[in-house]
């Protein structure tokens, strides 16, 4: 019983507030790279660091709450940890909701900064149903619901007769067949990518 209850919680919880379970990750894509910068914060200072040459970078996170809409040139800013920094020319950062950030209060943190002109940049959000997830629990559900039902008919010693067997059998059927239910949102949501920024004209 243990053992299913995050499974239960977390399918009742899809039933009544209607879910998707997905992922969010969000592309900022600067036009010439050359005119923006990475500033990189920790406990010793900042430094600006150059863009990749496709001037790609990815937070593995909703756009939200790393934009900085109301700043004329700083772009976003979020926290990473410093274990998890990426390396090489595709960067993309795993993002920690820690508003204070570098090192306070998660030690090893460190802060970034994307620095551009808003017209050089282009933010797209993208939504992925992690339908996988739900193929794999709809099966969960349903081997282990159904082999409670299975116990319920087969069980000897449950008094009553076959019109409690029928009651709980039909019972936990039904239980089962509500948490695979809410699962199907998940499975019929599509791919989304919603741009909340585009770029402007060319200067």
């Amino acid at each position: 019983m243990r053992s299913t209850l995050p499974l239960t919680l977390l399918s009742f919880s899809l039933l009544t507030t209607g879910c998707t379970i997905e992922t969010v990750t969000t592309d900022i894509d600067v036009r010439d790279p050359s005119h923006a910068a990475l500033v990189r914060t920790d406990v010793k200072g900042s430094v600006r660091l150059p863009l990749p040459a496709d001037g790609r970078i990815t937070l593995q996170a909703p756009a939200a709450p790393s934009l900085t809409l109301r700043s004329p040139s700083t772009i976003a800013h979020w926290c990473t940890m410093l274990s998890r920094e990426p390396r090489g020319q595709k960067l993309v950062y795993q993002v920690v909701a820690d508003p204070k950030c570098v090192d306070s209060p998660l030690p090893g943190s460190v802060e970034y900064a994307l620095v551009a002109n808003w017209s050089d940049v282009r933010v797209v959000e993208h939504h992925r149903p992690d339908r996988e997830f739900a193929w794999a629990n709809i099966a969960l559900t349903t081997v282990l619901y159904g082999a409670l039902v299975a116990t319920v008919f087969l069980a000897p010693h449950i008094t009553g007769g076959m019109a409690v067997r029928w009651a709980l059998g039909g019972t936990t059927a039904a239980i089962g067949a509500g948490f695979d239910a809410a699962l199907i949102p998940t499975l019929l949501a599509p791919d989304k990518d919603i741009v909340i920024h585009d770029f402007g004209p060319p200067r």
